[in-house]
């Protein structure tokens, strides 16, 4: 069997798998539908999503973990946004998913310009913001 120069690599299939298995829950889902559109603060979410903060917090740091979720403190405050996969396939396939999301031309933007914390505890293998065009 020859080697198909069109199919993906193994680093990108893992990519993928991780992507996947990173979204297949359906609370994490929404939570990064609503950080698409703007950063937000765990009280906000749990609000938005009738979820207690404890569990909302639980799956932040799950998307955290697997370089998902960036955050940024501001005084009391703890603001989320989406990260950038740093994987291409799975940085397209992320921006693809977002774009399904909403239905008129505005460009997810990230609220601010602040670098994530990439302390050794807190370090992802994701950091940059998405930049999601909208199909």
């Amino acid at each position: 069997m020859s080697h198909d120069p069109h199919s993906l690599a193994e680093d990108d299939i893992l990519a993928l798998e991780q992507l996947f298995i990173t979204l297949a829950d359906p609370t994490r889902i929404r939570m990064a539908e609503l950080m698409a559109q703007e950063e937000s603060a765990v009280g906000q979410l749990a609000d938005a999503l009738g979820e207690s903060q404890p569990k909302i917090s639980r799956h932040l740091a799950y998307l955290r973990n697997h370089g998902l979720v960036t955050s940024r403190r501001d005084g009391k405050n703890v603001f989320y946004r989406l990260c950038e996969p740093t994987n291409d396939i799975a940085r397209k396939t992320m921006n693809s998913i977002i774009g399904t999301w909403f239905r008129d031309d505005r460009a997810y933007r990230p609220q601010h310009t602040e670098q994530p914390d990439l302390s050794p505890e807190h370090e992802t293998p994701a950091h940059n913001e998405i930049e999601v065009f909208l199909l």
